[in-house]
């Protein structure tokens, strides 16, 4: 995930989910819940098991690994909500399991301080504190649970007052500015407010859905942290739902489909012959062998085609031998700790293309991401 300026860079490869103990940064990483068994693996090679059951068992094995509420931090668990949405469990300090969003709704605090904030314009996420503590850059959380899809009804208790969702867009809207990273506030809004929005922010400027966009697609890819999978994942929910809307793909809206098509198609070319992505993202071809590193990189990049790509295009080669890449490390790795991180991205895009590809099996939650454009399209 990516985080304010005034955190320093680290290798992907690096501890992540650091909580602070006793004055001392230890790792906490995603613990599998006792000896999980894949019946999958016992029965036959992976590679032979057809790839929606697959998918299924790496869900499923990977569902059973639950973060603490009293040692995981916020930037952690929201990771999970991603994933899991409304079926993400948590375990309380004395090993109960807990629905994760009606934990993180009931003024939860972590290290002496609360998840949720109120102000003047409404409300927000706890800002930056220590790496991977709370959110990275502003409306995170958010954008990790819309996927979840919370009514803008939906109430957090921050300390003795309740936000909802709909003040915390206020507040998004208010605090936009171009000094700071506003990725997940693209990404958040793009699922909430129409995409022809327009707004006067607390200082007075102009902004819209449509500058979010132009300066999402500024920023280099290969400055951004997760190889900037995320801003084009943000620009491809708003792209998608500019679609939903039958608005005609024009100006800065078909500039951001190009833009996602021209990453799309060269992080196909930096595709390992195992199915995994690039780990270098786009900065050049890479392969890894550490687990976690490769389910980060090639779930970040397949979450972004979860969102990008048309469904006509999900039964492409390369999308499914990246889906069975992560699926089978998630199988195989069941006995290892895992980044929090990277895995839950990984997760979430097995979650998102058996969504899209099956939905019987699965009850899909994610926009329908742009459909084939037609010779009488809305590209003009």
């Amino acid at each position: 995930m990516m985080f304010s300026p005034r955190v320093l860079k680290t290798g992907l490869s690096a501890l992540l989910g650091l909580l602070l103990t006793g004055g001392v940064l230890t790792p906490c990483w995603a613990q599998s819940e006792g000896v999980t068994v894949s019946p999958l693996e016992n029965n036959r090679p992976l590679a032979t098991v057809p790839l929606p059951d697959l998918i299924d068992e790496a869900i499923a094995i990977t569902s059973r690994r639950h973060l603490s509420a009293d040692k995981h931090t916020p930037w952690q668990i929201s990771h999970g909500v991603l994933a899991l949405r409304e079926n993400y469990y948590i375990l309380t300090k004395d090993g109960q399991k807990i629905k994760a969003l009606d934990w993180i709704a009931s003024n939860p605090t972590f290290d002496d301080k609360p998840w949720w904030l109120t102000t003047k314009h409404g409300g927000k996420g706890h800002p930056f504190t220590e790496p991977y503590h709370f959110e990275g850059h502003p409306n995170q959380f958010l954008a990790l649970f819309t996927l979840a899809r919370l009514p803008r009804d939906f109430q957090f208790k921050a300390g003795d007052k309740t936000i909802t969702i709909d003040d915390i867009i206020n507040n998004a809207k208010m605090e936009a500015n171009d000094k700071e990273e506003l990725t997940w506030t693209l990404w958040f809004l793009a699922f909430y407010i129409d995409t022809d929005s327009e707004w006067i922010n607390q200082n007075g400027e102009a902004w819209s859905i449509e500058r979010l966009i132009k300066k999402q697609m500024r920023d280099p890819v290969t400055k951004s942290a997760c190889g900037g999978m995320h801003g084009l994942f943000a620009i491809a929910m708003a792209r998608n739902a500019h679609l939903q809307a039958r608005r005609a793909l024009t100006g800065t809206w078909l500039e951001a489909h190009i833009h996602l098509q021209r990453h799309i198609e060269t992080a196909k070319r930096m595709q390992n012959s195992d199915g995994s992505f690039s780990s270098n993202y786009f900065k050049g071809p890479g392969h890894s062998d550490d687990v976690s590193k490769r389910l980060s990189t090639t779930g970040h990049t397949l979450e972004m085609m979860m969102g990008a790509l048309p469904q006509g295009q999900l039964t492409e080669d390369y999308v499914q031998k990246a889906a069975r890449r992560i699926a089978t490390d998630l199988i195989e790795s069941r006995k290892e700790a895992l980044e929090p991180g990277g895995m839950y991205h990984a997760l979430n895009a097995i979650v998102v293309y058996r969504e899209r590809m099956w939905p019987e099996r699965a009850k899909p939650r994610i926009q329908e991401a742009a459909k084939p454009i037609r010779s009488n399209s809305q590209i003009r």
